[in-house]
């Protein structure tokens, strides 16, 4: 189908207006779920992380849209990371571009939903990146770079608790409004410890430094 066109055409995709071309059908394309789940399928999304690589503003703004749609898809986000596809949306969001800029950290803001990619955008200088955003005069890439810095302090959050759960216990998928409500859950500021009760250790026990098991 197109899809199977597209990425054939993706191997081949310069610096031109065909690459264009390309990346734009393809951002377009995959706003739609089945064809998200497809690229991954067809282990497509190594090929659309190259075209974010191009040294071509238009390009490089298709793709970023692409991987952002794509990054809103739980299936297609470690296999974002897997082929080296931080590195270069992060690079994108360094452009003159508040457009590219924002297509970037609305990708971000949703890769960041995942808590073990946490430590990896923050290693490919994704937290700089967001931090330096901030202070962009266009009010709707500071609104998305604030949702991403969220999501990846609420990420960090939920990985300390991970290690609380059996190694051979199944975690089944969960869509992105209920990963959201957990996030933004993790986001708020910790209530008041009750008169009386043992301040909580750095492990989230109810004694300093104790090892106590997690809360469910």
């Amino acid at each position: 189908g197109a899809l199977d066109a597209l990425v054939g055409l993706m191997g081949t995709a310069a610096a031109d207006e065909s690459g264009r071309y390309t990346a734009a059908a393809m951002g377009h394309l995959l706003e739609l779920p089945e064809a998200q789940v497809a690229m991954e399928r067809l282990d497509a999304i190594p090929a659309l992380v190259r075209m974010a690589r191009v040294h071509d503003a238009e390009t490089q703004r298709h793709a970023a849209r692409a991987i952002g749609n794509l990054a809103g898809n739980t299936q297609c986000q470690r296999a974002i990371a897997a082929c080296g596809g931080l590195r270069p949306l992060i690079k994108c969001g360094y452009a003159r571009s508040a457009e590219l800029q924002q297509l970037v950290v609305r990708a971000l803001a949703n890769l960041a939903l995942d808590p073990t990619l946490a430590g990896p955008i923050e290693g490919e200088g994704g937290g700089q990146l967001l931090r330096t955003l901030l202070r962009s005069r266009h009010v709707e890439v500071v609104h998305w770079a604030r949702v991403a810095q969220g999501n990846l302090d609420g990420a960090a959050a939920l990985g300390r608790l991970v290690r609380y759960c059996p190694v051979d216990n199944v975690v089944e998928p969960v869509d992105m409004v209920t990963m959201s409500a957990l996030v933004a859950h993790l986001r708020r500021r910790p209530a008041e410890t009750p008169p009386g009760a043992a301040p909580a250790g750095p492990d989230g026990s109810g004694a300093p430094g104790g090892s106590g098991a997690g809360s469910d």
